[in-house]
């Protein structure tokens, strides 16, 4: 699992670094190097984030136990996908709240973008 991680963090990374054009081209053409990124220290990065994050094992059991809730209820296989997607990324930044560090501000705006994206696309 750690592993998985390792990618994922690698790929979050790439992608908030690199215009989506360059990222595109680079998938597509299977050339890593049109990307022309700066080495990543990738022990760094899971280390800092373990910091404000808490453990990816702690997180992942958590955020999982919450979503398995969602689904038992009566709406869930109801709600518009966008609808779900906001409430299992919401799930995730809970778990990072309750197993890292909960007075990091960007966990808290993410909570409230998430709403705010589905709001946004409802009417009046």
């Amino acid at each position: 699992m750690a592993e998985e991680y390792k990618k994922f963090v690698m790929a979050d990374t790439l992608v908030r670094a690199t215009p989506r054009i360059a990222v595109a081209e680079a998938l597509e053409t299977g050339d890593a190097k049109l990307l022309n990124l700066p080495k990543v220290d990738i022990q760094a990065t899971l280390k800092e984030r373990e910091s404000t994050h808490g453990s990816f094992v702690q997180v992942a059991d958590l955020a999982q136990q919450i979503k398995q809730l969602f689904r038992y209820s009566k709406n869930w296989d109801r709600l518009p996908r966008i609808m779900r997607e906001s409430l299992e990324l919401d799930a995730t930044k809970t778990a990072r709240i309750l197993c890292g560090d909960f007075a990091v501000k960007d966990h808290w705006k993410d909570k409230a973008g998430y709403a705010t994206l589905v709001a946004d696309t409802l009417k009046d």
